[in-house]
């Protein structure tokens, strides 16, 4: 649409008329019958009244004077005026029809909107006729009309978008992600700003301080790389616009994690792969250790419950939820561990809660402390497709490393647990073991 009304901007260029030889045939015939009819009222009024006489005289006199002063500022504004519509004319075919985008959204409303707002001004500066703007200004008006009606349906509503986004001072285009840099030049995705369906890939370079050449590339599905430019200083980015404003360590943070998650959906793929051909992907309990590896895990009978391994190290993206905070008595802490392993797309629940934990050494679940005449509020809950799992006074945690200033524990722990369901087995828990970092200080 905007193409069109700045076609009839071109086609007024073209046609060029130097002066106005006439009006409409009908129009003089009115317009003789409005002042005769005026003359009569002048006639009848003025000889009734003398004061009105006088009063508009004097009223006619300021009038004249201020059409005289209007007259003098319009032909002293007009020149510069129509040379700015110009200007206007040529900034805004270049941002429209050309690669060179205005960077600057103040600059490139203001040249959108001048386009349309001064025209009458060249045309009175270069002797145009003026029923060309008065009808560019009518059909846009129109359009809008229409397009607000149209607004209704799903129909309109494009038409709105493309008119706010030609004259609104906003760029229309927001970028979602950049995938390679060199200096200020990018090469991102980005989304419309209003019409949020429409995306577009491009390489963007500055041109000018108030110019950039976009230089637009087939679009691939999110995220999906592209080619890297050619030249060199490119460097890889990869990240949402969002994650690559942020500082270069935080930046490699978010990129091990998109590894990981990818090395995760990889492992995923493989078990759904070995369900269809008939074989049942197993666990693997993760090593004993003591260097806040973020693993969990132990055997239930002869079952394997634990966190997937990570895929590089250290790891980043934890497979256990851990959180401490201080206890109600000095110099111990309470911890919660929580974990949700998954084998494609079947998961189990792994909750574990230790209390009064002081240092390295053994907790028992339930067990009295004549000093203080509390109870060990310890506990362990498994959760899958068969129901939910509760441990029996018999839990035993051995606490190995617990370093509050590292903000790691580990640990090694054999339990009992019962179903919920009526007369349910006791099922053991055995080689258990653990080894968390955590990542904040503990709360109160």
């Amino acid at each position: 649409m905007n193409v069109l009304l700045l076609a009839g901007l071109l086609f007024l260029l073209l046609r060029r008329k130097q002066t106005v030889e006439g009006v409409p045939k009908p129009l003089p015939a009115l317009i003789s019958i409005v002042e005769t009819i005026t003359d009569i009222v002048k006639v009848v009024v003025l000889n009734r009244f003398p004061v009105i006489e006088k009063i508009s005289g004097r009223v006619a006199g300021g009038i004249d004077t201020v059409n005289t002063a209007v007259a003098k500022a319009v032909s002293c504004i007009t020149p510069p005026l129509a040379w700015a519509w110009l200007l206007c004319l040529i900034l805004t075919l270049t941002d429209v029809f050309t690669p060179l985008e205005m960077a600057n959204s103040y600059l490139r409303s203001a040249a959108h909107g001048g386009t349309w707002l001064l025209v009458f001004f060249a045309a009175r500066r270069f002797s145009w006729s003026y029923t060309w703007p008065a009808r560019l200004w009518l059909a846009s008006v129109a359009i809008t009309l229409i397009s607000a009606v149209l607004a209704l349906w799903p129909l309109g509503l494009p038409f709105i978008y493309y008119i706010v986004s030609f004259f609104a001072p906003v760029q229309p285009w927001q970028t979602t992600y950049v995938y390679f840099q060199r200096g200020q030049s990018v090469v991102v995705d980005q989304q419309h700003r209003w019409q949020r369906a429409h995306h577009r890939r491009a390489l963007i370079e500055p041109f000018t301080p108030f110019f950039q050449w976009v230089d637009r590339q087939p679009y691939l599905p999110y995220n999906q790389m592209p080619v890297k430019p050619t030249g060199t200083g490119w460097q890889v980015v990869n990240l949402t616009f969002a994650d690559s404003k942020l500082e270069a360590a935080e930046q490699a943070l978010v990129r091990r994690r998109q590894e990981d998650e990818h090395c995760y959906q990889e492992l995923y793929r493989r078990d759904d792969s070995l369900i269809r051909i008939g074989r049942h992907p197993e666990l693997v309990l993760p090593p004993v250790s003591q260097r806040g590896a973020n693993t969990l895990g132990f055997r239930l009978q002869s079952a394997v419950w634990a966190t997937r391994a990570c895929c590089q190290e250290p790891c980043p993206i934890s497979a256990v939820t851990a959180s401490w905070k201080k206890a109600q008595l000095p110099n111990k802490y309470d911890f919660t561990l929580q974990a949700s392993p998954c084998i494609s797309h079947t998961c189990q629940s792994i909750y574990l809660v230790v209390c009064g934990v002081a240092g390295p050494g053994t907790y028992r679940l339930g067990e009295y402390d004549a000093a203080t005449r509390t109870i060990n509020g310890s506990f362990l809950r498994l959760s899958d497709a068969g129901g939910i799992y509760l441990s029996k006074p018999a839990l035993q945690l051995t606490i190995t490393r617990f370093d509050t200033v590292a903000r790691v524990v580990a640990g090694t722990f054999e339990a009992s647990v019962v179903s919920r369901a009526e007369n349910a087995p006791t099922l053991a828990v055995q080689q258990g073991r653990f080894d968390v970092h955590f990542d904040s200080p503990p709360s109160r």
